[in-house]
């Protein structure tokens, strides 16, 4: 059965984009904190001449560990994993800061990016954690199981990282035959593995 299109495309990406522009904002405005009211030309060169190598490694660490994935988060989910983004990203520029000149750009602009970039990225991204929850479509889960194993599955269901996935329908006998009726109003079926190996092959047939 084909399954709906959540956050993806156009939006995914848009938010992906204003993630990247955020992040170098606050580098930017890191420059600011450290001297202001003004900036050496070649400590700010340097920075504009790597930027994008430095969007890049931001990228990569964080589609590593699963930034842009709302799916089944936790508020406390998306702060953890700012902190451990722009951990791993500063971390990753202050080694690279020892090998060469490149990143030639003081070290407390590091430290203050850290904490500056935690704020804004994270205030954004629970801004965009509620619209995705309130924008994107549930799931509609048909729970396919005997009826002992009922309490611990809709238990799952119910909690409050679950934040998409919806049980609207319970099939506790005639599997096949009931899982054909509700086939076109469901986009998920929740087998349990106590069902024999034809039912389950039958249902995802």
């Amino acid at each position: 059965m084909k399954q709906k299109t959540d956050w993806s495309g156009v939006r995914r990406w848009l938010t992906i984009i204003v993630d990247v522009a955020l992040f170098n904002f606050s580098m930017w405005f890191s420059f600011y904190v450290r001297f202001w009211p003004q900036i050496p030309d070649r400590n700010f060169y340097t920075y504009e001449r790597s930027a994008v190598y430095i969007s890049a490694l931001f990228l990569l660490v964080n589609f590593l560990i699963g930034v842009y994935v709302y799916y089944n988060r936790r508020i406390s989910d998306i702060v953890f994993n700012t902190v451990l983004g722009q951990g791993v990203t500063v971390l990753g520029l202050t080694m690279i800061t020892f090998i060469g000149r490149w990143f030639a750009f003081p070290r407390t602009i590091l430290a203050i990016s850290f904490l500056v970039s935690v704020v804004v990225l994270a205030v954004y991204r629970v801004a965009v954690y509620y619209l995705y929850v309130h924008f994107t479509a549930d799931k509609h889960v048909a729970v396919v199981s005997y009826k002992e194993e009922l309490p611990s599955i809709l238990e799952n269901f119910d909690s409050a990282k679950n934040n998409k996935h919806k049980v609207t329908y319970v099939i506790t006998d005639h599997f096949v035959e009931n899982a054909k009726k509700i086939l076109d109003k469901v986009d998920i079926f929740y087998l349990t593995t106590s069902l024999s190996d034809d039912q389950r092959r039958t249902i995802i047939d």
